[in-house]
């Protein structure tokens, strides 16, 4: 059995009404071929799996979008054989939507097919609706039966069922048989029956929707479901949006419009929220992914405009929500589009249809040809005068479309500006009237306004697509002319650097003479297919900008129609040579710096570097062992481009020097270290002192500190580039010891151990011990114990290794313990005895003491008491002492209970083999024993409950004995009823018919408290007086006979019968008359029992006795009997009858199926009774047939397209219309080609470019060369290097249409050699030399040189047989020459070579009086000799490129320099600068000093050495006493002298005591050192006081605390002077 259900998101609605739709579930969309599983886990088919298997047998299930392939998982299958169902899509008609099929398993009847437990949360107490699509898609005789269902499963454990419809046989209507013969697979709306329910759930409720089957499996039951949907009824009505398409002009284009039609729909959104959110979205799937259109989407953006895709076609839908804000709006909508339906039941929300992208329409097609054949679009020039050819339009599809359309003729020469041709005509005949070359198209629309503004514009001004534009075809007139004929003057191929601003010059010169010449320049880009007409170049020479890219350029000239040949010169574009600027590196004294100039991208080589003027071509450079700031420089060229000049900056950082003075190894603790580095720092360096890695000092060379622990100090010095150095320096501290004892009791219990604990804080060297009473208890442990006897004194002392021992003392006094016995209790007494209480005991003035039962007190003054315990009991006796611990003693005493028992009541009377509980409810100790007895018979005595089964009446009796107690005994009575005793006999027969009667018989045993009766299976009473009576059954039935006792349970005996029911049948009817071929359906209605058997019969013959419900195909009038036959009645016979009609037959066939566009074709058609035909076709990519005006058996047509063909005829009276065989007809479109122009004559060695281009429909095409077809078959591009007079000729064929071909010649002009001469072959440079050649055509000559560092040759001169150069440097020159043709000769070269001069320089000097110069002589070139000449008599003239001199005065000098052909000199001047002096310095007040210096007017800089900046004050300002000052002065060349002066010592005084109270130790004259700091020291070494600069000094007091009178010591530090002051004094009292 089959089961479909499909869903697809497309919520509806109520309209008018107030519905509202709030879930819906359509399973998505699903690929062909394909079945899957739900995506959703709410949802399930109990006991089915899902189809992963090939094929869908019974038990599974899967989704799919048709019922085509559902079985075998394949698209393509035979519809008839693949399965039992018509084949088809859901109810929305979507090709792709998904469907969930079940192939219902063999339970069948009964069994849920489809479970989902919703998880939206209903809102509210509302109404709500459920509905479902239903359709039989089976023509098998079962009919599907279903039940929809609705659950609130809040309590998981009780589902609540809240309504139920039913759905079955003629409610569902079954898809016709004979759509599934003629292929009709579409379902269509009367296909599907809709089911729905109404039920109210609210806040809270869980729903669950059930589906069931109530119909058997069998032959047919195969059915779809589809939309399932959940509405709620509301006040407020949601209407959903409904879109469809329009166009409008946007930016000149027209642009599909999806909108809103139903914009009421906005206004029920609006009354409920405050904003609406349209979110639009498009598929490319048909519907399996979505996509937003976020651009698009917004608050009530209620159309969509969108541009068709250029690839697939997309389809739209609109999602609508609201909130109260646009946030809310929005993210509602993109949840949705996420994740579907909301959980949120009180939330509103719409998805409107799903609408295709707008279609577009192609117009009818029209062609133009020559003399009407549309294969010839190219009439090359013709004697028009003499031959005459038409231009013809062929619109015969406009003609079949349209019955009234308009077109418009236009003519162009350059295919881009047209005119309007006043011709209305479909053949315009062509004249030499028009000027040379001219194309021809022609417009059609369906409405004049489209023909005049596309003519006028391009495009209509509408979106109106009933227009077209043919092709357009070109024919020219044969008019005599002159080609024009040029020669090259200049070099056809040259090189530029890409950042070169000179310009590009070519130039071509005239050769013979033709009237009108019109000359066009062209260019083309590398890489580019066409050339580009350079705008106002129309002279025989051009001069244009650098392109900055490899460009070539064609020169043509045209004489009317006659065309020079053309001109192709190349400008090659060399990359820019630009290097990274490197600026100043930072290195380390003495690094090795390697530089490896990237050049990878550099195509022209070798390259040449030039470091430091000097050139190679080695690519790396080494820069070795730097020790000073150094510059390189450097560049590099390939010969056509020169790189940027690249400096490189080197300065060099110098290396730290440092020495640390040592440190003592040991201090002690409080001590002062004295941290002094000595050290020469570059400026890069840093420095710090760090302790024990953690940063100290980055400030000072020279400080100090006071360690607490042994310190690790570590001076680092750290550069820029330069590694870091580290120097290390330690020194151990010996630690002052402390100590605190842990304090001791006060008193303590002798034979108590006490814990001595020192807690001290010790140096290793440190020793210790412990005394107990003066004698030694341990000097190895600082924490010991002891178990003092008597009274003891404890002292712990630790021994200094320099500082005084350091003790303590501490006193324990011992206290002696009590002792106790006591007397013993008996082990056991009984309940309500007493005992007595006795302790002995030895107590002392401190002890207390106390009887205790558990927690209570029994006495605290009595050594002896008594006590009655009323259960078990343990008594404990305690002393306590002051510090000695509690002593417990204890004794112990049990106690027998007395026991208790109630015994439960037994019934008064029990049936005959009824067991009895005896039960005891006894308090029992374990010294009690007991018994069960019934008369003399011990029953048990083990347990207080027991069973027993009396025969007659009984009395029961419980005994308990104890160890001190007397017995207790109790007793329970209980009377035995007898059972009763029944046997039925078995009625006789025991199948009967309806209506006969049977007697019911018991034997029974009875008791005076027996009563019985006699029942049916249906509980009615027969009988309860006789023990036999008698009944006639109208059913199978089962009787029983019932005993019911007093205290005995009723006795039940049942005997059955069986009765044999009559048989009823009803049958179908069948249809009146069905078509030959089709299946009728025999269904019988049957009420059968198990002994009844049945058959169907067709005459004579057995169709089947299996089935009451089957099928047939008659192929005449039939005639079918059912019969019933039973065990005891007589046969039921019923009959239907069926006429059937013949079928139709239709064979179609085609005279040719391939043919040439334009060519007849005939179709026929051969048919048994068919009483009309009617021809139908459908061109090549439509997918439905359109109904033709032909009629008859066969009909004539002319073929223009690919289409295929078909012919129905109607049917009889029931038979369906039949369709012939389809033919189908391919229509060739005629080879269209189009061929560039070729030269009729090239120069040797020139390459002829062939060049078509054709239609797809050519099978074969090629250039010949010479005849020979091999040359380039099937090929478009050929090049060819003619060396003779050559024939070239392009062919093409396709299958059909006759073959293209169409021949150029071309001629070949040989080349020449170019020779000249040279006056001289080495000159110096400056020197002229005359080069001549003998070329006879001087027009065509041209001059090039080409330097020995230069990649490409430069033109000199053209056009004249000698030339004068003088070449400043090694020089080749070339001369060639272009033929009046325009073929480029073979030139020739030689090389002049130049000597280049040194190249001499010199530089002027400035230095301070006393320096020496150093005088450098520059060349650019190599030299023999270098002399040096001053001016001043004191300096001796010299050689050599370096010079140093150490004048007195300002000089000048002369330099010249000889290499053995040229001479150079050249001047320099060495200024002398005098040297600024301070001559003396004066105080001038609060510590500022003026330095007093030589009479000068430059400006003068000093350097005071403070750590600031150099300045031009001459004022030194907060000098410190007695330090020395070094001041430099200097002026802007760097000459300096240094001078030195102290600043006059003032000594600190020291008072050698002073009075507490009256005065404060205070220094004399420290105002003058305000960085100085001062330190007071106990005789300890504790610091008191510290105070930095000029205070108040000290007042003999610390924390507060005045101080005693004493000596106390002083450390004053002045850093000014980097001097320290150590000493003490004495404080004093009055």
């Amino acid at each position: 059995m089959l089961l479909f259900i499909s869903f697809l998101i497309l919520p509806t609605v109520a309209f008018g009404g107030s519905w509202n739709v709030v879930w819906q579930e359509d399973f998505g969309v699903v690929e062909d071929s394909v079945c899957r599983d739900f995506a959703d886990p709410n949802m399930s088919v109990p006991g089915h799996k899902v189809a992963d298997i090939a094929l869908m047998a019974d038990g599974y299930y899967g989704i799919t979008n048709s019922t085509e392939w559902c079985f075998v998982h394949k698209k393509d299958v035979n519809i008839s054989q693949a399965c039992n169902f018509v084949p088809g899509r859901d109810h929305t008609g979507n090709k792709n939507g998904g469907m969930l099929v079940v192939n219902v398993g063999g339970r069948g009847n009964g069994e849920n097919i489809y479970e989902n437990n919703l998880k939206l949360k209903p809102c509210g107490d509302h109404k709500y609706r459920l509905s479902m699509f239903v359709a039989n898609v089976s023509d098998a005789p079962l009919s599907p039966d279903l039940t929809l269902q609705v659950y609130n499963v809040k309590d998981a454990a009780n589902p609540k069922l809240l309504e139920s419809v039913n759905i079955s046989g003629s409610d569902i209507v079954a898809w016709p048989r004979r759509e599934k013969r003629l292929g009709i697979y579409t379902h269509k709306e009367r296909d599907w029956s809709e089911a729905y329910l109404e039920f109210e759930a609210k806040s809270g409720d869980e729903l669950k929707i059930v589906i069931e089957n109530n119909c058997s499996s069998g032959n047919g039951n195969d059915f779809a479901l589809d939309d399932i949907t959940l509405q709620r009824y509301d006040d407020d009505e949601i209407v959903p949006p409904i879109i469809e398409i329009e166009t409008s002009m946007t930016n000149s284009s027209c642009v599909p419009t999806y909108s809103v039609n139903n914009l009421e729909a906005l206004d029920s959104w609006k009354n409920i929220y405050k904003s609406v959110y349209f979110l639009w979205q498009y598929s490319t799937d048909d519907g399996y992914t979505w996509t937003n259109i976020s651009g698009e989407s917004g608050i009530e953006k209620t159309y969509l405009q969108r541009d068709l895709p250029t690839t697939g076609n997309e389809v739209y839908r609109l999602i609508i929500t609201g909130g109260s804000d646009d946030s809310e709006a929005q993210s509602k909508a993109e949840y949705i589009a996420k994740y579907e339906p909301p959980d949120d039941g009180c939330d509103y929300f719409s998805i409107s249809n799903i609408i295709s992208q707008m279609e577009i329409k192609n117009p009818p097609v029209a062609y133009l040809g020559i003399d009407n054949d549309i294969t010839i679009t190219n009439q090359p020039q013709y004697d028009c005068e003499n031959i005459d050819h038409f231009v013809s339009l062929m619109a015969d599809e406009w003609d079949v479309n349209y019955s009234k359309f308009y077109f418009l003729w236009q003519y162009s020469y350059d295919e881009t500006t047209w005119t309007d041709l006043p011709f209305t005509g479909s053949d315009f005949q062509f004249t030499d009237d028009f000027d040379g070359l001219t194309y021809f198209r022609v417009i059609l629309a369906a409405n004049e306004n489209t023909l005049l503004q596309v003519a006028k514009n391009g495009t209509p001004d509408n979106c109106d697509k009933d227009y077209f534009i043919t092709n357009t075809v070109s024919i020219e007139c044969l008019k005599s002319c002159e080609k024009p004929e040029f020669e090259v003057l200049s070099d056809q191929n040259k090189l530029i650097c890409e950042d070169s601003e000179d310009v590009v010059e070519w130039k071509v010169r005239q050769t013979n003479q033709t009237k009108s010449i019109d000359i066009e320049w062209y260019s083309k880009a590398k890489g580019a297919n066409t050339w580009t007409l350079i705008a106002g170049e129309n002279g025989e020479s051009i001069s244009l900008p650098n392109p900055k890219d490899t460009t070539s350029y064609l020169f043509l000239a045209k004489n009317g129609k006659c065309v020079s040949d053309s001109i192709i010169f190349e400008l090659t574009m060399i990359p820019i040579f630009r290097f990274e600027p490197i600026g100043d590196i930072d290195i380390c004294e003495g690094t090795d710096v390697t530089f490896t100039p990237d050049v990878k991208t550099r195509t022209l080589s070798p390259i040449t570097f030039i470091w430091d003027g000097v050139p190679t071509t080695e690519l790396q450079h080494i820069v070795s062992n730097i020790t000073e700031d150094v510059t390189v420089v450097f560049y590099a060229t390939d010969g056509v481009c020169t790189s940027n000049e690249v400096y490189a900056n080197f300065i060099v950082e110098k290396e730290a020097d440092v020495t640390l003075q040592p440190l003592p190894a040991v201090i002690c603790e409080g001590e002062k270290v004295d941290l002094i580095a000595e050290a020469k720092f570059a400026p890069f360096n840093t420095f710090k002192w760090e302790k024990d890695g953690v940063l100290f000092n980055n400030t000072d060379l020279i400080t100090s500190d006071i360690p607490h622990e042994n310190t690790f100090y570590k001076f680092i010095v750290e550069g820029d580039l330069c590694p870091t150095i580290e120097y290390i320096l330690g020194v151990d501290v010996e630690k002052k010891a402390e100590m605190t004892l842990q304090p001791l009791p006060a008193v303590v219990c002798k034979g108590e151990k006490i814990d001595l604990v020192a807690n001290v804080q010790l140096p290793s060297s440190n020793a210790y011990k412990w005394e107990k009473n003066g004698s030694l208890l341990s000097d190895v442990d600082l924490v010991t114990t002891d178990i003092p006897e008597e009274n003891a004194t404890y002292k712990f002392t630790i021994l200094g290794d320099a500082c005084p021992d350091i003790e303590d003392k501490m006193i324990v006094e011992v206290e002696s313990m009590a002792d106790v016995t006591l007397q013993p209790l008996p082990a056991i007494i009984c309940e309500g005895e007493k005992v007595d209480l006795i302790a002995d005991a030895k107590l002392t003035s401190t002890n207390a003491f106390k009887w205790e039962k558990g927690n209570d007190l029994i006495s605290d003054a009595d050594l002896s008491t008594s006590d009655i315990p009323t259960e078990d009991a343990t008594y404990k006796f305690t002393i306590t002492g002051d510090k000695c611990p509690a002593i417990e003693k204890e004794v112990s005493v049990k106690v027998e209970k007395k026991a208790e028992v109630t015994l439960e009541p037994l019934p008064a009377v029990i049936c005959e083999g009824t067991d009895v509980d005896l039960v005891a409810d006894a308090k029992l100790t374990s010294a009690n024993t007991f018994k069960w007895e019934k008369g003399n018979d011990l029953l048990t005595d083990i347990g207080l409950k027991t069973k027993d089964i009396p025969t007659e009446d009984a009395t029961y009796k419980f005994t308990i004995t104890g160890e001190k107690c007397p017995a207790i005994e109790k007793e329970v009575s209980v009377k035995v009823e007898k059972k009763a005793e029944v046997t039925l006999q078995q009625p006789q027969p025991s199948v009967v018919c309806v209506g006969e009667e049977i007697d019911l018989i018991a034997d029974a045993k009875l008791t005076s408290a027996n009563t019985f009766k006699w029942e049916d299976g249906k509980g009615q009473l027969l009988g309860d007086v006789d023990l036999k009576i008698s009944v006639i059954p109208t059913e199978d039935d089962t009787y029983k006979f019932t005993v019911y006792g007093d205290k005995c349970p009723a006795i039940e005996k049942e005997v059955s019968v069986k009765v044999e029911k009559i048989a009823e049948v009803t049958l179908h009817p069948l249809p009146t008359i069905i078509c030959e071929g089709e299946k009728v359906n025999l269904i019988a209605d049957a009420s059968l029992t198990s002994a009844n058997s049945f058959k169907w019969e067709r005459g004579n013959e057995l169709i089947t006795d299996a089935d009451l419900s089957t099928s047939d195909i008659p192929t005449e009038d039939a005639t079918y009997k059912f019969t019933i036959t039973g065990d005891k009645c007589p046969a039921i016979e019923k009959e239907v009858s069926v006429k059937v009609e013949k079928k139709t037959d239709i064979k179609l066939s085609i005279s040719d199926s391939n043919v040439c566009y334009y060519t007849p074709v005939t179709l026929s058609v051969i048919s048994t009774n068919a009483p009309k035909f009617v021809w139908k076709q459908k061109y090549e990519g439509e997918t439905q047939y359109y109904e033709m005006a032909e009629s008859g058996d066969i009909i004539d047509i002319t073929a223009t397209k690919s289409a295929s063909f078909i012919v129905e005829s109607e049917g009889g009276q029931v038979c369906d219309r039949v369709v012939s065989n389809e033919v189908s007809l391919f229509v060739e479109e005629p080879v269209s080609v189009s061929l560039k122009n070729v030269p009729t004559e090239v120069c040797e060695g020139t390459i002829v470019l062939l060049d078509a281009s054709i239609t797809e429909n050519c099978t074969s095409y090629g250039w010949k060369k010479n005849e020979n077809e091999n040359f380039a078959k099937n090929e478009l591009f050929a090049e060819d290097v003619p060396t003779e007079t050559t024939t070239y000729e392009f062919w093409a064929k396709s299958n059909v249409c006759p073959e293209f071909s169409k021949k150029f010649v071309v001629d070949v002009e040989y080349v020449k050699n170019v020779e000249f001469t040279a006056s001289e072959s080495n000159i110096c440079k400056g020197e002229d030399v005359a080069l001549t050649t003998n070329y006879p055509y001087t027009e065509g000559i041209v001059w090039e040189s080409k330097g020995e560092h230069e990649s490409q040759f430069s033109k000199v001169d053209e056009g004249v047989s000698e030339i004068v150069v003088s070449p400043s440097d090694n020089t080749t020159y070339r001369v060639s020459a272009i033929s009046k043709l325009g073929c480029v000769e073979n030139g020739s070269e030689q090389e002049i070579e130049v000597t280049q001069p040194v190249g001499l320089s010199v530089e002027d000097v400035s230095i301070c009086e006393g320096d020496a110069a150093h005088l450098e002589a520059v060349t650019e070139n190599s030299y023999d000799k270098i002399e040096w000449t001053f001016d001043d008599d004191n300096a001796a003239n010299r050689n050599g490129a370096f010079v140093d001199i150490t004048p007195e005065s300002t000089i000048s000098y002369n330099v010249a320099a000889y290499n053995g052909v040229c001479k150079e000199v050249v001047s320099g001047m060495v200024t002398v600068v005098p040297v600024p002096r301070i001559l003396s310095h004066e105080e001038i007040g609060n510590h500022t000093y003026q330095m007093i210096v030589e009479n000068t007017n430059e400006t003068l800089y000093f350097d005071y050495h403070n750590g600031e900046e150099k300045t031009v004050s001459n004022l030194i300002e907060n000098t410190v006493c007695g330090k020395f000052y070094n001041v430099e002065v200097s002026n802007s060349l760097g000459c300096s002298s240094s001078y030195l002066f102290q600043v006059p010592f003032v000594e600190p005084e020291f008072p050698i005591y002073f009075y507490q109270g009256d005065e404060n130790w205070q220094v004399k004259n420290i105002e003058n050192y305000p960085n100085s700091t001062l330190y007071i020291y106990d005789r300890f070494g504790k610091l008191l006081f510290k105070e930095k600069g000029n205070t108040d000094g000290w007042s003999g007091e610390y924390n507060g605390r005045r101080l005693p009178s004493t000596d106390y010591w002083y450390i004053l530090d002045i850093p000014e002077i980097d001097k320290q002051y150590e000493g003490h004094f004495t404080l004093m009292r009055r």
